[in-house]
């Protein structure tokens, strides 16, 4: 009788136990999705959805960690405004959809044209920054140059028009006790 007590108590304990293995598996799923949907959150707080680059807010952290890692490491900083050309004349033309086209189109080529410590970022309307960290401003101004010679390699093309998207752009160096605004 005892040990038939045992063997019974062993396995409603072990049956406990897998219950509560279960349990834990169910929850750490839950947690994962939970985390997985704070990521995304975060993500969209920080991004431009037309873009897809950094909205004002994702610039400014980006910024100031940027900052503060060129001031750690001793190393340049520079920034670049970036507007591009007769962007009204376009969305006159062609209308507001395509003006989107077009700042998803320079975005784009911008992203895969830049290093990967490199961040892009809308600033308004037509207008983007780059943070370029460790590029003087010589530096700065020849990938500016670059990228524009590269942004009339890729026509945009809406509805049959094709276009160049250009742009005119600004860079300076960053000072340790600059701020964005």
């Amino acid at each position: 009788d005892d040990t038939r007590t045992m063997q019974a108590d062993v396995v409603q304990s072990h049956e406990g136990l897998k219950r509560g293995q279960d349990a834990a598996h169910a929850l750490e799923r839950e947690v994962s999705r939970l985390e997985e949907q704070l990521a995304a959150a975060s993500a969209e707080i920080v991004t431009d959805h037309l873009t897809q680059t950094m909205n004002r807010r994702g610039l400014e952290d980006s910024f100031t960690g940027a900052q503060a890692r060129a001031r750690q490491s001793r190393q340049a900083l520079a920034l670049a405004l970036v507007d591009v050309d007769d962007f009204k004349k376009l969305n006159d033309a062609l209308g507001h959809a395509a003006g989107d086209d077009a700042l998803r189109h320079l975005a784009t080529v911008l992203k895969e044209r830049l290093r990967p410590t490199d961040a892009v970022a809308r600033y308004g309307g037509e207008e983007f920054v780059i943070l370029l960290p460790g590029a003087n401003l010589s530096d700065a101004q020849d990938t500016l140059v670059r990228l524009q010679r590269e942004m009339t390699r890729h026509v945009f093309l809406f509805d049959a028009h094709r276009r160049f998207i250009t742009f005119s752009a600004g860079v300076t160096s960053v000072r340790p006790d600059d701020t964005l605004l």
